[in-house]
């Protein structure tokens, strides 16, 4: 448990220390945080699934092929988990009124690149 607490305090003691700053602002800083990782993440699961097509494909021996069968397994389990998720939150958001405007989240990407 301890080794938790050090690193989720490196996180939590700047928000403590600027205490003037209202929720909505630590939130919103929250959500520009995670709008910057999920593309990110995102990215690393399709390259893993990709990775794992790849070594399928080049693969000749059936050890190689069932590590590779894993990757693509993984791979896409974790880009399903990560859509149903930002799919369901979507879903809770339209149905309770929370997002601005009652608007579907947009699709991520990296920032800037478009």
């Amino acid at each position: 448990m301890k080794k938790f607490l050090v690193p989720a305090s490196l996180f939590v003691f700047p928000l403590v220390a600027l205490a003037q700053q209202t929720v909505s602002s630590i939130l919103t800083r929250v959500m520009s945080i995670l709008n910057l990782v999920i593309p990110i993440v995102i990215t690393f699961a399709l390259i893993t699934f990709l990775w794992g097509v790849f070594k399928y494909v080049t693969a000749g021996e059936s050890d190689d092929k069932k590590k590779a069968i894993e990757l693509i397994a993984y791979g896409l389990v974790a880009l399903f988990v990560m859509v149903a998720v930002w799919g369901l939150v979507a879903i809770v958001g339209n149905t309770f009124g929370i997002q601005p405007g009652g608007a579907a989240p947009g699709v991520p990407g990296i920032p800037g690149a478009f």
